[in-house]
């Protein structure tokens, strides 16, 4: 049975703790797939001697590479080609869906006086990637759409000018 969970590293030294490669730490939240072999085994060690704890589980996550929200032209973004893994319920490999590479994703102008919160999200049924503009407030979460997941946050100043004054932060279930 396909299944991701997220998990945090636990330890007092410096050194942090590794699966498959990837750092894990205190701050930030990784997604491992438990049909990896290497990854359970990995997994399995670590938690025995305390240095990772399970902070939930997700039914989508994203390959380490592809899927990259970059700064496009003016008021835009980018997304770069990726693939999304989906949890199987049934058993079995996980189905994938193609991300499909965005160019110049429009960014709306933001003269509210107040900074908004976009999120760029991936159809997890086609992997068609857009844009949903947010509320202008300093206090307003945006969530994904129905059959969406979101891969990433534009925090959109006022006035924008240019897409060098909007900061992207990743925000997707990578493996």
């Amino acid at each position: 049975m396909a299944d991701f969970v997220k998990v945090r590293g636990l330890t007092r030294s410096g050194n942090g703790v590794r699966i498959n490669n990837r750092a894990m730490k205190s701050t930030t939240t990784r997604v491992l797939d438990m049909d990896d072999g290497a990854t359970r085994k990995e997994l399995a060690r670590h938690s025995a001697l305390g240095h990772l704890v399970v902070v939930g589980d997700t039914d989508f996550a994203v390959s380490r590479t592809g899927a990259v929200v970059t700064p496009g032209t003016t008021t835009t973004v980018s997304v770069s080609a990726g693939t999304l893994k989906i949890a199987n319920p049934s058993g079995g490999v996980a189905p994938s869906q193609a991300i499909a590479a965005v160019a110049n994703a429009a960014i709306a102008l933001n003269a509210l006086g107040t900074p908004r919160t976009d999120i760029v999200q991936v159809a997890t049924a086609t992997g068609a990637a857009t844009v949903k503009t947010g509320v202008a407030s300093s206090a307003a979460v945006v969530a994904a759409d129905a059959g969406n997941i979101a891969i990433a946050t534009v925090t959109v100043p006022s006035p924008l000018v240019a897409s060098t004054g909007y900061t992207i932060t990743d925000v997707s279930p990578r493996l």
